[in-house]
């Protein structure tokens, strides 16, 4: 029973963390278009620590893993995003390094990945 339950929970973190990640890459490119090149960088290390954070999110008798960006997308459009703001505040012991870490984490990728704005020229449209 443990090993079905440990296979269902990863499988459940991969599936909410594959429709995380398109959302903040949505969210990025929307705000890319809006903002100078030189705010591309720490908005992209921002939006992902904000939504791509591990939290948990309260259930029936049990907390399930999930994103912060999800709980915080979800309480919004359910009309009840105090309460998803409430679950960071009440769980900040567990927030606080969670956004910082993943915050951290983000920074890291986008300069392994090459998406980080040191040479601004390259974002100018010519």
């Amino acid at each position: 029973m443990p090993n079905e339950y440990n296979h269902a929970m990863l499988l459940w973190l991969i599936a909410i963390y594959g429709l995380a990640i398109p959302l903040v890459l949505a969210l990025a490119s929307g705000f890319r278009s809006v903002l100078p090149a030189k705010h591309h960088y720490p908005l992209n290390i921002a939006l992902g620590a904000l939504l791509l954070a591990p939290s948990l999110a309260p259930a029936t008798i049990a907390a399930i893993p999930m994103p912060y960006g999800v709980i915080l997308v979800l309480g919004i459009l359910g009309g009840a995003g105090d309460e998803a703001i409430s679950i960071a505040i009440d769980l900040w012991r567990w927030h606080v390094p969670s956004f910082l870490l993943t915050g951290l984490t983000m920074a890291v990728l986008l300069r392994v990945l090459g998406l980080h704005a040191e040479d601004e020229s390259r974002f100018e449209v010519r």
